[in-house]
């Protein structure tokens, strides 16, 4: 009651009416208050927080590194790539648009979509 948790949503309602439920065959109401207020306090404090961005950080950029640069390409080899993306995206395109949309509308379409990637 001392949240007013029980208003905010039903799933949580129900929750945390589940949980009341299973903590009186074990405690008592007041004991189930003073746990939940203790647990709010810890995992909403600053420290708490800090560890869960820190955390999420690392999942995310290891050691601070975001991503390992490729290796320069030359020219020549990024053209082919390209050229071998778009051909593979037109082999996708299902026929059945490509025979409604006709086959020009088609190519430009895909290309749009290739640059636009």
């Amino acid at each position: 009651y001392l949240f007013d948790l029980d208003n905010k949503s039903f799933f949580r309602s129900r929750i945390l009416s589940a949980l009341k439920t299973m903590s009186f065959a074990v405690t008592s109401a007041q004991e189930f208050h003073k746990l939940l207020f203790r647990l709010h306090l810890q995992q909403a404090s600053s420290e708490a927080m800090s560890g869960w961005i820190f955390f999420a950080r690392e999942i995310l950029w290891p050691e601070g590194v975001f991503f390992d640069p490729t290796p320069e390409q030359d020219p020549e080899e990024l053209k082919q790539q390209m050229e071998q993306a778009k051909s593979m995206l037109m082999a996708i395109f299902p026929e059945q648009m490509r025979a409604v949309l006709s086959q020009e509308i088609a190519e430009d379409g895909i290309g749009m979509f290739h640059e636009m990637l």
